[in-house]
C-alpha cells in the first residue's frame, strides 16, 4: 500500500483483547431498570453453554429513532481471548437487589 499524506483512513488498528465490550439494544420498557453498574451475564452463539460475566459500564442517552432501543455498553473480561469482535450473543442485565433480569437477543455485532 502506498502511504500517502492525503490518506487519512488507518491502516491498521492494534487491540487489546483482554477486555472487551459488548453493546447490548434495551428497549423503552426496561430503560428505567437499566442501571450503571449492574451485573450481566452472556452467552454467545459460539460457546452456548458458556456464561461470561461482565458490567454495565455506560448507558446512552439517546433512542434509536429507527429500532426504538437504547445502547448499554458492558464491560467483559477476556483473558483468554474466546470472545471475538463482531461475535453475535445473548446478553441478560440484572436488575440490581433481585433475581430479575432483562434479557435482550442481539441482533447485530456483539463484541468490540
Amino acid at each position: 500500500m502506498e502511504l500517502r499524506t492525503d490518506n487519512t483512513s488507518n491502516l491498521f488498528t492494534i487491540s487489546d483483547l483482554k477486555e472487551v465490550w459488548a453493546i447490548a439494544n434495551v428497549y423503552e420498557t426496561d430503560i428505567a431498570k437499566s442501571k450503571q453498574g449492574s451485573d450481566v451475564a452472556v452467552s454467545t452463539l459460539s460457546y452456548p453453554d458458556k456464561k461470561f460475566s461482565g458490567k454495565v459500564e455506560r448507558i446512552s442517552n439517546i433512542i434509536n429513532p429507527e429500532t426504538n432501543v437504547m445502547q448499554v455498553k458492558i464491560r467483559l473480561n477476556n483473558p483468554d481471548y474466546t470472545l471475538k469482535p463482531g461475535m453475535f450473543a445473548n446478553i441478560s442485565i440484572l436488575f440490581p437487589g433481585t433475581e430479575k433480569k432483562i434479557d435482550d437477543s442481539i441482533q447485530h455485532g456483539l463484541i468490540r
